[in-house]
């Protein structure tokens, strides 16, 4: 990601995370207006980074949160250890979710499995299921897990103390559905 290419190691939280990427902003362009945007997860890092940048008395002309879902309500609403199989039943969830069905693999079963026969059983399922190409290659699918498991630890609170009203972006493939639930989502934490 882009902490490697900074040449840090990549930061333990979204927060931690802001500071590091305004940090290298702010060395290139010291003063704003920023034009902010983040994709997925990097919804919430931008999101962050507008009230760091904020904070610091900065402009921000832009929020973009593309595909971006929302932070979580509460810090205690999901476990903080996920093992390897829960962590593919939630990717499981998620590739069905975004595509506006249901999608249930029970971790149980995973557990019995070698780490390689879980990569193997998942590819399998999500493809069926026409959640993922044919032949996806398990390192694609081991590098998915390691950066959602990245993610998860790094979940994201935020206590905005300035307003921005950031632009949402969803694919035009995207159910209705998943899109209001993720604007709701958003619409705690600001406006939109």
């Amino acid at each position: 990601g882009f902490a490697a290419e900074l040449g840090v190691a990549r930061p333990e939280s979204v927060e931690a995370m802001a500071r590091c990427y305004c940090a290298a902003i702010r060395s290139r362009q010291p003063v704003g207006p920023y034009f902010l945007g983040g994709h997925s997860f990097g919804g919430q890092v931008a999101f962050e980074m507008a009230q760091q940048l904020l904070s610091a008395g900065q402009e921000v002309a832009l929020l973009a949160l593309l595909d971006a879902g929302p932070p979580d309500r509460d810090p205690h609403d999901r476990p903080q250890v996920l093992d390897e199989a829960t962590a593919l039943s939630e990717m499981a969830a998620i590739l069905g979710f975004m595509s506006g069905r249901t999608m249930d693999l029970d971790p149980a079963p995973l557990r019995m499995l070698s780490s390689d026969q879980r990569m193997a059983r998942f590819r399998q399922t999500m493809e069926a299921a026409g959640l993922l190409p044919r032949n996806t290659d398990h390192g694609y699918i081991r590098g998915w897990l390691a950066v959602f498991l990245s993610n998860y630890r790094s979940a994201y609170h935020p206590r905005p103390a300035h307003r921005i009203r950031p632009v949402y972006f969803a694919a035009a493939e995207q159910p209705a559905a998943v899109r209001e639930k993720r604007i709701q989502g958003w619409l705690r934490f600001t406006e939109l």
